[in-house]
């Protein structure tokens, strides 16, 4: 008797059991689904020049701040992109892709600080004179 039960059970779940086409649908279905976001190809990204601009311009706003020549302005980022003729929203976008290609925002970002070196030393012998 055991094993006319055990095969009663077996037969039972196997009636239930979704059929394998039907698995490989949805799991296919569930991968197209997540995959449908905008790809880097569809991105457009700041241009690099402007984005090393943008960013000089956002440090230098920050360090007047911070060394009390203008005050905390909770719109600058948005002053520096209009100046740029950037849109908010390719600037998030290019910031959401460089956090996923972080190589090539360091190569970014080192031009970032080469610019804000320089201007520091332009201002460093324009004190001394």
């Amino acid at each position: 008797m055991p094993t006319t039960l055990r095969a009663s059970r077996m037969t039972h779940r196997r009636k239930h059991d979704p059929p394998a086409p039907f698995v490989i649908a949805v799991l296919t279905a569930m991968l197209i689904g997540s995959s449908c976001g905008p790809e880097a190809s569809e991105i457009v990204l700041v241009p690099d020049s402007v984005l090393v601009e943008v960013l000089v311009d956002l440090h230098l706003s920050r360090a007047r701040v911070d060394l009390g020549f203008s005050r905390e302005d909770p719109e600058v980022l948005d002053s520096v992109l209009t100046a740029h003729d950037v849109a908010r929203h390719r600037f998030t976008e290019s910031l959401d892709y460089y956090s996923d290609h972080p190589e090539e925002y360091f190569q970014i970002y080192n031009r970032v600080i080469e610019v804000l070196a320089i201007e520091n030393t332009g201002l460093s012998d324009d004190a001394g004179n």
